[in-house]
């Protein structure tokens, strides 16, 4: 069994994870402690923004973006979404933010156990469900073209095969950022 660097410090009590922190030998990473030896990478980074989660829940919007890399820090409360069809109880002390939505199954990735939406759906919500776009979100969503399979074009096509409100305003800011990385690249 593989276990990941959230998970092997998951039995330690918090003053135990003090003492480590205060010696150096882990760092404060999201919502949980990483070993400073451990490899930044989005696997690390799922394992600690869902440390102990409910199997059905998926990374989404700031965080899923944090995940990718293309924020550098997760957001508060951590954006988690679960399928139509799941019956999960919403936490009542804003631990976490949650919906349920529809979830394209080949938009959503596995990272060590934890869900997280991919880039294209990522950057698509992004644009899609913010009200206003703040400067944290167009870059995250102009990191997230570049690294998208198929560049903004790609994440275009995508968009066009979902059924999906806001579709119209999702592609016009997302054809409005891939033009302003195009101008100063």
């Amino acid at each position: 069994m593989r276990f990941t660097p959230a998970q092997l410090l998951d039995g330690i009590p918090e003053a135990e994870r003090s003492a480590m922190r205060l010696d150096g030998e882990i760092a404060r990473l999201a919502l949980g402690d990483v070993p400073l030896d451990a490899i930044d990478s989005p696997a690390l980074r799922a394992g600690v923004a869902l440390p102990r989660r409910d199997a059905r829940l998926v990374a989404e919007l700031g965080t899923a973006a944090w995940i990718w890399g293309a924020r550098d820090a997760p957001p508060e409360p951590p954006e988690l979404c679960v399928e139509l069809r799941s019956r999960v109880v919403r936490p009542l002390d804003g631990a976490i933010r949650l919906r349920e939505r529809t979830l394209p199954a080949a938009q959503v990735r596995e990272l060590d156990g934890v869900r997280v939406t991919g880039r294209a759906l990522t950057a698509i919500d992004l644009a899609r469900d913010r009200a206003v776009l703040a400067d944290v979100d167009r870059r995250a969503i102009a990191l997230l073209l570049a690294d998208a399979a198929g560049g903004a074009e790609g994440v275009l096509e995508i968009l066009d095969s979902l059924p999906s409100p806001h579709r119209r305003r999702a592609a016009s800011r997302l054809r409005e950022i891939a033009a302003q990385e195009a101008l100063t690249r």
